[in-house]
């Protein structure tokens, strides 16, 4: 065989086939690879989402705690206010009172 015909072109119609071949194997990695790529994605969106939902949860939790902490403290601190003053009406009663 001499080295002309080891450079002859293939058969046009055995390179269509094995070229045709190759993009078929490439666009089919490549579609997986993405599918793949995608589904790692949603994956991880839907772990961080769960975790964001539940991060949402727990302040609601904190809040609706702080609220009621907030409330009864308010409430404790006006009846103690309210006995502040009428401890101090009874005093200056008093006062007066001796005083005239």
């Amino acid at each position: 065989m001499s080295a002309m015909d080891q450079l002859a072109p293939p058969d046009p119609k055995r390179w269509a086939s094995l070229t045709s071949t190759a993009v078929d194997h490439i666009g089919s990695s490549t579609a997986e690879a993405i599918r793949h790529t995608a589904d790692e994605f949603l994956a991880n969106a839907k772990e961080i989402a769960d975790k964001m939902y539940a991060l949402a949860d727990g302040i609601e939790e904190h809040t609706r705690r702080a609220h009621d902490e907030i409330a009864s403290f308010s409430g404790m601190s006006a009846e103690i206010l309210e006995g502040v003053r009428g401890m101090e009406a009874k005093i200056t009663d008093r006062v007066n009172g001796s005083e005239h």
